[in-house]
Parts: C-alpha cells; sequence; structure tokens
C-alpha cells in the first residue's frame, strides 16, 4: 500500500501580482481536494513576509501527486502560476514517520 504523502509548497507573488496570486489560492484551496487523491489542503499566508504563502498538502500517494503536477504541467496550469511568482516554486514531500522508524 501508498504510504501518505504531504508536500509542502511556498510560493512568493512578485509585488504586482499578490492579489492575482491570492485569487489563484483561493481556487487551489477549493478546487484541489476534489482531484483524485488528494486528501486536504491547507493554504497559510506568511505572517512576516508579505506576498509569501505556504500550500500544505496530504495526498494518498506520491504518485497521485506526481499525476497532478503532470496534468498542471501539460495544461498550462503551471506555467500560468509561475508567471505570478517572483521566485522559483519551492516543494518539499514528506513521508509519515512510522511508529516502527521511532523505535529503530
Amino acid at each position: 500500500m501508498p504510504k501518505r504523502h504531504s508536500v509542502i509548497v511556498t510560493l512568493t507573488a512578485k509585488p504586482e501580482q499578490k492579489s492575482a496570486l491570492k485569487k489563484t489560492l483561493r481556487s487551489i484551496q477549493r478546487e484541489l481536494p476534489q482531484v483524485d487523491g488528494c486528501l486536504d489542503v491547507r493554504v497559510l499566508s506568511h505572517a512576516d513576509k508579505t506576498g509569501c504563502f505556504t500550500l500544505v498538502e496530504d495526498w494518498s500517494s506520491q504518485s497521485q501527486h506526481e499525476a497532478h503536477i503532470q496534468t498542471l504541467t501539460s495544461n498550462g496550469d503551471w506555467a500560468k502560476l509561475e508567471a505570478l511568482l517572483r521566485e522559483p516554486v519551492l516543494a518539499n514531500n514528506y513521508i509519515p514517520l512510522e511508529t516502527e522508524d521511532i523505535n529503530s
């Protein structure tokens, strides 16, 4: 059985694109949980860095997340997102630390 997979994504808006990025993130927060394999998404605004946001995504598996990113890339949505950003997308992947991992 595939392990649950979490992704933490940091996005920093170009100053003139901050409103557009917020609108996009609201849409992501509504629509992403409907994507096959997405269990949850939280969108956070950084308290000390204006225009910087973090998504915390939980997926049933890494392959489902990768399939979603492939869809975004092939349909052009990823490029539209990147056009709003001052810095490249920073994404880190995580898997749960299982009890047996903690005890070893």
